[in-house]
C-alpha cells in the first residue's frame, strides 16, 4: 500500500477477486484502498458487484460514467464493457478530468468516512448478513 499512488492519478481502475465468479462478493483491499485514499474506481469484479457495493452503504460513480457494466452476467463481456469504459475516460480531457473530481468530491468523502466507521462487530455483522 503506498499512498503516493493515488496522489499521482485520478482514477483506479481495480480487478476484483475472483471477478468470473457468481456471489463472490467480499470486501477487499484492492477495492477500499483506493476509495480510502479518495479515489474513484472503475471496477471489474463479479457480476453487480458494484450493486453490493452500495447495498454496504458505499456510492459509486454512475453520475459521471456508465457503471451498467455491472449489470453484464457473462464475465468476458463485462470485462470488455470495463476495457471500453477506461478507454473513453482515459480520452477525457484534462479540464473535464479535473471538473469531475471536484464534482465527486461529496462522493468521494462519503466512501472515506463509511472506511473509516467501520468495526469489528459492523463488519461481522455485514458478513454473516
Amino acid at each position: 500500500f503506498q499512498p503516493i499512488h493515488y496522489k499521482n492519478s485520478f482514477i483506479s481502475v481495480i480487478m476484483a477477486a475472483f471477478p468470473f465468479e457468481p456471489n463472490a462478493h467480499h470486501l477487499h483491499s484492492s477495492t477500499f484502498n483506493p476509495m480510502y485514499c479518495g479515489h474513484p474506481i472503475i471496477q471489474f469484479g463479479p457480476y453487480q458487484s458494484l450493486k453490493v457495493m452500495r447495498d454496504y452503504g458505499f456510492k459509486t460513480f454512475d453520475k459521471w460514467w456508465d457503471e451498467s457494466y455491472d449489470d453484464i452476467e457473462d464475465g468476458w463481456e463485462r470485462f470488455e464493457a470495463v476495457l471500453s469504459l477506461v478507454h473513453k475516460v482515459s480520452k477525457l480531457p484534462k479540464h473535464k478530468v479535473l471538473g469531475m473530481l471536484d464534482e465527486m468530491s461529496d462522493t468521494l468523502q462519503h466512501n472515506i468516512d463509511l472506511i473509516n466507521n467501520y468495526t469489528i462487530d459492523n463488519l461481522v455483522d455485514r458478513i454473516y448478513d
